[in-house]
C-alpha cells in the first residue's frame, strides 16, 4: 500500500549549515526533540537560542512537529521562523538561510494550499537565489527538487527534474558538502528521490533508496514508514 503523503511529512524541509556565512549548525538538542516530536523541548529550545537562524530553524521544526502531532499553533511557529528569516541581515549573500526560508514558504502552502498563490512565487524566488548563491549547496538542491516535485507542471514543475535535483543533493552530501549533520541531510534527500522514482513508477528503485536512507540515518521514521506502508 502506498502512503506517501509528501506534504505532511514536509519534515524533510529543513536545512543544516549556511554556507555563505558558516552560522552554527543546528543542535543535536533540536532534531532530538523533533525525532521524538517532543513538542515542549523544541519551544524550550527555541527561546534559548541567540543565532537568527538557528531560532528559525527551531521554530520550523516545531512547527512541523505541531502539524503532525494536530497540536495547535504550527502556523504560528512557521510564521515566527519565517519572520526571522525575512529579517536577516545577510539574507541576500546567505545560500542556506534562503533555501530554508524558500522550504518555510512551501510548508505555509502545505499548512493551507490556497496559499500558493502568495508563497509559490517567494518559494520559487529563495530557491533560485539559494542556487545562484551556490549551486553546489546540497541544501538548496534539497530546496530544488521539492519545489520542482510540488510545482504544477504548468509552471515548470516535474518529476524528473525533480528526480535529478534530489540526486544531485545526495552525491554533494556524499561528497562531504553537508558538513556535520550530513547524516540526516542525505537521509531527507534520498527519501525525496525515492518519492520522485515511485511517481515515475520505478517503485523497487525507491523502496531501495528509502532503505539506503535508513542505513544514513538508522532512526529516520520517515524512511521506515514508507517501507512499512509498501508491504
Amino acid at each position: 500500500m502506498k502512503n506517501s503523503k509528501p506534504l505532511l511529512f514536509s519534515v524533510v524541509l529543513a536545512c543544516a549549515l549556511p554556507i555563505t556565512t558558516m552560522a552554527a549548525a543546528p543542535a543535536p538538542a533540536v532534531e532530538q526533540a523533533f525525532n521524538q516530536m517532543d513538542i515542549s523541548e523544541l519551544e524550550d529550545l527555541g527561546t534559548t537560542g541567540t543565532d537568527p537562524y538557528l531560532r528559525a530553524y527551531t521554530s520550523y521544526r516545531l512547527a512541523i512537529a505541531r502539524h503532525l502531532t494536530q497540536h495547535a499553533d504550527a502556523g504560528a511557529a512557521l510564521d515566527q521562523a519565517m519572520q526571522e528569516l525575512e529579517q536577516l541581515h545577510g539574507l541576500e549573500s546567505n545560500s542556506d538561510a534562503a533555501a530554508l526560508l524558500s522550504m518555510i514558504y512551501g510548508y505555509q502552502i502545505a499548512l493551507a494550499p490556497l496559499n500558493a498563490v502568495r508563497y509559490g512565487p517567494k518559494n520559487r524566488k529563495m530557491t533560485d537565489l539559494a542556487l545562484t548563491l551556490d549551486a553546489d549547496n546540497p541544501r538548496a538542491k534539497l530546496a530544488e527538487g521539492i519545489s520542482l516535485y510540488h510545482r504544477p507542471s504548468v509552471f515548470g514543475g516535474s518529476k524528473q527534474k525533480a528526480l535529478k535535483a534530489f540526486a544531485r543533493a545526495a552525491t554533494l552530501y556524499r561528497n562531504g558538502r553537508g558538513g556535520a549533520t550530513a547524516d540526516w541531510g542525505l537521509a531527507e534527500a534520498l527519501v525525496w528521490q525515492g518519492l520522485a522514482a515511485q511517481e515515475l513508477g520505478r517503485d523497487d528503485e525507491a523502496r531501495q533508496l528509502w532503505r539506503d536512507a535508513l542505513v544514513a540515518r538508522p532512526d529516520f521514521h520517515w524512511a521506515s514508514n514508507l517501507l512499512e506502508a509498501e508491504k
